[in-house]
């Protein structure tokens, strides 16, 4: 008479519990395979917009460096000359200072405004980056709580853009 452990048993009868079926290590095997290959897709578009991103955001540093190294140097004599002016058609000295600091304080906001605004469109490269990496959390999301189609194996976006 042959006496079988619990462990023989279960494995005679098919129902193991301490080992996963060989399907599910499959489908496993499977997601971690594509999980991988859409981060190297992931890191290859980023390195791709970080590249362009990169010659797009050059430009608008340097006009904004060139202006401020203009700014420091030229606005103070302009503001001094538009103060003198004012003084020589009859306003007080400090009605003269006070108003060409305005003007002053309103070309720099001018100038701030528009070197921003060339900044924050230099960025939006990077846009294609942020979508492909909301749409495969989205795939990954669903693949580890249902079904899915696996992801394209060419990454369309760079294409796209």
């Amino acid at each position: 008479m042959t006496v079988h452990t619990s462990h023989q048993q279960e494995s005679s009868n098919g129902a193991d519990s301490s080992f996963p079926p060989r399907q599910a290590a499959q489908h496993i095997s499977d997601l971690l395979h594509d999980v991988l290959h859409l981060a190297e897709l992931q890191i290859e578009l980023f390195q791709v917009d970080l590249r362009d991103g990169g010659r797009r955001v050059l430009t608008p540093v340097v006009t904004l460096g060139l202006s401020l190294a203009l700014a420091v140097g030229a606005i103070p004599v302009l503001l001094a000359a538009i103060a003198a002016g004012l003084m020589a058609v009859g306003l007080a000295l400090w009605l003269s200072i006070l108003l060409a600091g305005l003007l002053g304080l309103l070309l720099a906001a001018t100038a701030a405004w528009l070197g921003l605004r060339l900044l924050k469109r230099s960025f939006t490269v990077f846009q294609r980056s942020a979508d492909e990496f909301r749409e495969n959390y989205r795939w990954i999301k669903h693949g580890l709580t249902g079904r899915s189609p696996r992801p394209s194996t060419s990454c369309t976006t760079i294409r796209r853009y």
